[in-house]
Parts: C-alpha cells; sequence; structure tokens
C-alpha cells in the first residue's frame, strides 16, 4: 500500500483528480461515497466515484481483482498513483472540502497506524462480509 499525499496533482481538462472504486453492495460504502459524490458535485470538484459492485470494468483494467475492488477501497490520482485501503480513504478525505481535516488528522504520524490497522482488520473486513451476505441473499432470491 502507498502512503497517501496532501493533495492530488491537477488533473489534465475532463480528467478526474481522483478516482475512487468503492464497494456500492455495502449500504454504508454506498451512502458515504454517494455523499462525497453529492459534496464533490456541488463544489465542482473534479472527483469521480465507481460502483464496483456495479461495474468493476475500469477497476480491472488497473488490474484489481473484482473481489479485491469489493473488499478494499481503491482510488487513482491524475498522475496514475493507486491508494488501496485506509491510503484511498485518506485520499478521497482530503479531496473533499467537508472531510479534509478528518484527511489532516486520521494521516497524523501517532494517528494512522491505528487508525489504518482498524480500518484493515475491523472496518473493511465487516463491511466486506457484509455485503458478500447481502449480494449471495439477493442471487438467492433472483435465482
Amino acid at each position: 500500500m502507498q502512503e497517501a499525499q496532501t493533495a492530488c496533482p491537477l488533473p489534465e481538462p475532463g480528467q478526474p483528480a481522483l478516482t475512487t472504486f468503492y464497494n456500492g453492495a455495502c449500504p454504508v460504502c454506498r451512502a458515504e461515497m454517494t455523499s462525497y459524490r453529492r459534496t464533490a458535485e456541488s463544489k465542482g470538484l473534479p472527483l469521480a466515484f465507481r460502483d464496483v459492485a456495479e461495474d468493476a470494468t475500469e477497476a480491472g483494467a488497473l488490474g484489481i481483482t473484482p473481489d479485491r475492488a469489493l473488499r478494499r477501497l481503491h482510488a487513482q490520482d491524475a498522475s496514475g498513483r493507486l491508494y488501496v485501503g485506509f491510503d484511498a480513504m485518506l485520499a478521497v478525505w482530503r479531496q473533499v472540502p467537508r472531510t479534509r481535516w478528518m484527511g489532516w488528522f486520521f494521516g497524523l504520524p501517532l494517528i494512522r497506524p491505528v487508525s489504518a490497522w482498524l480500518y484493515e482488520h475491523v472496518v473493511s473486513w465487516s463491511l466486506y462480509r457484509w455485503a458478500k451476505r447481502r449480494m449471495a441473499r439477493a442471487e438467492r432470491s433472483t435465482g
């Protein structure tokens, strides 16, 4: 995993500064990313959000398998740098005006390691398992 920087490089016109790949089968993930998308759109920020549960094609082109895409948040900046897991969350927070303070705070040297561990071993794991159960249930009810 790569450590997120404070700000993403300036994108080419029409290209997002940050493209975030999230698990839309997870209600918490979907709600959070929808909120960030709305804020970005209202502020005219060059951010893109891709639901990998709906379409993992773009994530797959980056070498991210469907399961990995559902398991952890991924984000790619305008220079092509890929952020995974907690680093991706920091990158998103640092781009959205109302959450920049979280990107700063949770990125602090003493806070980041603990936060990253909790994200990887508690939050990400729990949300992934919940989303997988929901997807399996939906598949059973339609199949």
